[in-house]
């Protein structure tokens, strides 16, 4: 009974199917932002995936443990902090308070570090269980390659050029969502003239 007393915006048919392919047309738009984001993501993971597979043979594989520091002490600031459900940020979330903090050691890069942890993360968080002391050894066993600083920089510096452009979409598309509801909003309450929302 409360839906059928709901008064909405009665304009003319032919309004009506302008409102209608104006909204249609700006969702599309909204899509395909959405779209390229999730194929930059895609190609993403395939870049790194090659780079860290074809690893070369002058990288020295290193445990974790020996070129990191692993601990949960909340008095240090670490580079990297692992939560449980195996998510690795940058900064310590006040939502997660049980995490594992990783520092790097100085020949060890700390982006070079978190792109590598999260190329080879599908392998060892699901053989690690959801403990963080069954996760907090495998960190310290996990191998890692270990190419010079040089060679880690130029890698994270074509990493980071995807992540750049992930960033600038997913501002697009957030910037995209907010501009489609308030002239939405505005057309259907009137405040908006159509001929100005369609131009």
């Amino acid at each position: 009974r409360r839906f059928a007393r709901i008064v909405i915006p009665f304009p003319p048919l032919e309004d009506q199917i302008w409102i209608a392919e104006t909204w249609q047309y700006a969702y599309k738009v909204l899509q395909h932002t959405l779209d390229m984001y999730r194929s930059i993501a895609d190609i993403k993971v395939g870049v790194a995936a090659d780079l860290f597979k074809n690893a070369s043979l002058s990288w020295e594989p290193k445990s974790l443990g020996e070129c990191t520091v692993i601990g949960r002490d909340p008095s240090v600031q670490y580079s990297l902090y692992l939560t449980t459900s195996g998510k690795l940020l940058r900064t310590q979330s006040p939502l997660e308070n049980d995490v594992i903090g990783i520092m790097p050691s100085r020949d060890l890069d700390h982006h070079f570090l978190q792109y590598s942890l999260e190329c080879l993360k599908l392998g060892w968080y699901s053989a690690a269980g959801n403990t963080l002391v069954s996760l907090e050894t495998a960190l310290h066993a996990l191998q890692i390659p270990m190419p010079t600083l040089y060679e880690q920089r130029k890698l994270v510096s074509v990493l980071q050029q995807h992540d750049d452009v992930l960033q600038k979409l997913k501002t697009e598309h957030t910037d995209l969502r907010y501009l489609i509801q308030g002239m939405m909003q505005q057309i259907f309450s009137g405040t908006l003239p159509l001929q100005e929302a369609i131009s």
